[in-house]
């Protein structure tokens, strides 16, 4: 087996740009994070030439259409049925 790919900065590592805007929707679908915290884009790594999630810049388009068309409150509401129905 593989090892996952790890990275200086100790930041999650995601190998792909969509990858790691799906991590940046599934945080959101976590987590209700305050105005202006929380992670809002995805960037190459400098050092590991790999994506991650970073609070600074401008809102990534695929999280800015979910929050805008609803799908990302309708995600938030199947993670509390599923953690409902696991008890």
């Amino acid at each position: 087996m593989a090892a996952m790919k790890s990275c200086t900065t100790g930041k999650n590592v995601y190998a792909s740009q969509a990858l790691a805007e799906d991590a940046l929707l599934e945080a959101y679908t976590r987590s209700d994070f305050p105005k202006g915290q929380g992670p809002v884009t995805v960037y190459v790594c400098n050092f590991c030439s790999s994506y991650h999630l970073t609070s600074k810049g401008p809102m990534n388009p695929r999280l800015a259409a979910a929050l805008s068309d609803g799908t990302l409150k309708r995600l938030r509401e199947a993670a509390a049925w599923e953690r409902k129905l696991r008890r």
